[in-house]
């Protein structure tokens, strides 16, 4: 485990240290974060309570200021001594309490943690107060307990230094009526857990203790500050590895956590999300060895969650510039359900054909959920049954002014999109295999036998689909497409807010390039569903589209193209494939990690490259441009004029040799 905290958190503890703990410079040192969890160091220089002063708890506001710099967090501290005790004073006269309180509605705080330090001679290593046995700080959400007790079992426990690791309302409850914890719960509606730390965790003379309790910080902070407060049901499992290290978006549930799970979770870890998972349930024998080889606790045993390499690394990779939060067996993951909202599908008029449109309320809601959000968000249209992801500009995507009938909750979309998001005709064509379990749970004995008899399931490890028999008699297709409406299948659509990569920003001249080149050459944008690549594209970064697609997207074998799936975005070489669908691009493997795509069934936009086609016709241009210079040196003209009509003809000679590529796609 990295020591490298305990000196960072000595050169912090000099803002507090400084005049024998009296503190320098205001009394509130307040730094905004960007997660919405908040660290208050009440105690981190000398209090004066009931006219007596109370030593400084030591390390407690380093330890705010090191998670703000390494997880985001708001921090708010008691700086310099001010004849005062910020959690013992009535909140009236507590000016502590009160600017902390109106910090927390004015920033929509969702958590506060108060630190406070216990001697070092306590059994525990840290207890964790949330105003009593009934838990009345945390305003219900008990899994914010759970998660701080499973991030600090996991950390500070494997000191072995304590009687208990961590203890909840111990000897300090947070239950008097002058508490940070009761006053910020009550008053601004934020769940508060006080942490009482035992001074052996803050003395930096002992810097793995220091690193434990560090990180053990720093996995709650980055994971409570992902908390959907939309989201029911949070509940906070231990992770594990998978037996099988398939790329598919899936987990595995022990018997013990899997009651009354199924369906799609949202998985959140210290560094990512990962919000459309489908559940299955883990293999009985698999799951003993595991948690019997582990030692981890009965804890955690008893709510495990089996996840591949592939998606651990996904919710724990780069979560600290340290290497302090490498995933490790039993380390705690936030599970939900996956915050969607159902709409009605319904088609747009002829005239808005060419994306997916949402109704006005709907409208209202991504709007205020994305521009409420810290994080920026992306919409995207799902489709649980053919496990497919369309993401949606919700900018202008509002229906209202075009509808010829106001409904609610609805999803406009395309009779294209509709078949590209597996919903375009019953019965479909292909269903995921957990959705298919769902489906035939709800399904009568009858059109179980019949969903069984007509579909079949895939013989390759790698692939989730089960797939329409192409033998099926057209009596048995009419039934089964009555069965699927009656199950809502051409209905299982919902629309998810995710988190948005990060996308590079174009400069002014990016963009002034960009506008060039578009008007200059031109690209037609082509929504396409993903599928796996050829062994040998995988190695060389290579897209195959069919022939009828290339030509709609104006592009020849080595041309190069863009694409896109939200704001992320690849650039390949593209071949022709007489074999594949026309609906489809093979992607390589490494493209589908880069642009974020956990299905290989997830639409993609396809546009050519214009700056390669620019490059490409650089010849043509070339030799036009030359025999356009030589014919105009040979006329009487003195030499201005020559190299004006030059400097004239030029874009114009320019613009006509491109002419080919334009029509191509206009």
């Amino acid at each position: 485990m990295a020591d490298a905290p305990a000196e960072r958190l000595s050169s912090l503890e000099e803002r507090f240290s400084s005049h024998s703990y009296e503190g320098r410079g205001t009394a509130l040192l307040i730094e905004e974060g960007s997660i919405p969890i908040l660290v208050s160091a009440p105690h981190a220089v000398t209090q004066t309570r009931e006219g007596k002063d109370k030593r400084a708890e030591i390390l407690t506001g380093a330890l705010a200021l090191w998670l703000h710099e390494e997880a985001g967090v708001h921090v708010f501290c008691h700086a310099r001594s001010d004849g005062h005790d910020p959690n013992f004073d009535a909140f009236e006269e507590n000016t502590y309490q009160r600017e902390l309180v109106r910090y927390c509605l004015e920033h929509r705080i969702s958590c506060v943690l108060d630190l406070h330090g216990a001697a070092s001679d306590r059994g525990f290593g840290v207890d964790i107060g949330t105003g009593g046995k009934e838990h009345p700080s945390l305003l219900g959400h008990k899994f914010l307990l759970d998660l701080m007790d499973a991030s600090l079992v996991q950390t500070v426990g494997e000191l072995g230094r304590f009687d208990d690791a961590v203890v909840h309302d111990g000897v300090f409850a947070a239950a008097g009526p002058h508490t940070i914890g009761r006053n910020v719960s009550e008053r601004a509606q934020a769940p508060a857990l006080q942490l009482e730390i035992n001074g052996q965790l803050r003395n930096v003379a002992n810097p793995s203790a220091v690193a434990a309790l560090a990180k053990g910080l720093a996995l709650f902070c980055l994971m409570a500050g992902r908390w959907d407060k939309e989201a029911p049901d949070p509940q906070v499992m231990h992770l594990f590895q998978a037996k099988e290290q398939l790329p598919r978006d899936v987990c595995y549930l022990s018997a013990g956590s899997h009651e009354g799970i199924s369906g799609t979770l949202c998985l959140q870890g210290p560094s990512g999300e990962a919000p459309l998972v489908h559940v299955r349930m883990a293999d009985s024998a698999y799951a003993e060895a595991k948690l019997a080889s582990s030692a981890v606790g009965e804890d955690a045993c008893s709510s495990a969650i089996f996840l591949p390499n592939r998606m651990t690394k996904r919710l724990f990779g780069g979560a600290s510039g340290q290497g302090l939060l490498e995933p490790e067996a039993g380390m705690p993951v936030l599970v939900q359900r996956t915050p969607a909202r159902a709409c009605m599908v319904r088609v747009p008029v002829a005239e808005h054909v060419d994306r997916v449109y949402v109704s006005h309320d709907v409208a209202e809601w991504i709007e205020k959920e994305t521009g409420d959000s810290a994080r920026p968000k992306e919409c995207v249209l799902y489709s649980r049954v053919s496990d497919t992801q369309l993401v949606i500009d919700p900018h202008g995507a509002d229906y209202a002014p075009h509808a010829l009938v106001a409904h609610e909750a609805s999803v406009y979309v395309p009779r294209y999109f509709k078949t590209l998001l597996g919903i375009g005709q019953l019965p479909v064509h292909q269903i995921r295999q957990e959705e298919m379990e769902l489906l035939l749970d709800r399904a009568d004995a009858d059109t179980c036998e019949l969903m069984r008899r007509s579909y079949s399931p895939s013989t390759t490890r790698s692939d989730p689909f089960c797939r329409l028999r192409e033998d099926c008699s057209g009596d048995d297709l009419r039934r089964l497409a009555q069965a699927e409406r009656a199950l809502g299948v051409d209905k299982a659509l919902e629309l998810v807010l995710v988190d948005a990569p990060k996308a590079k920003e174009k400069g002014r001249l990016g963009r002034i390039e960009d506008a060039f080149l578009d008007r200059w050459i031109g690209s037609r944008k082509l929504w396409l569903l993903s599928t796996y690549a050829k062994d040998e594209d995988d190695a060389n970064g290579i897209a195959r589209l069919s022939p009828d697609l290339m030509k709609l997207a104006g592009v020849e074998d080595n041309d190069r193209i863009c694409v896109r799936f939200g704001s992320a975005q690849a650039q390949l070489r593209v071949l022709v494939d007489e074999g594949i669908d026309d609906s489809r691009v093979s992607l390589p493997a490494g493209t589908r990690a880069a642009l974020g795509i956990d299905s290989v069934n997830d639409v993609v936009t396809v546009e050519r490259k214009e700056s390669h086609i620019l490059r490409r016709s650089m010849d043509l241009q070339l030799i036009a441009l030359l025999g356009t210079v030589i014919a105009v040196f040979q006329l009487d003209l003195d030499l201005p004029i020559q190299i004006l009509i030059c400097l004239v003809l030029f874009p114009i000679i320019s613009w006509a040799a491109l002419n080919e590529e334009r029509v191509k796609v206009r």
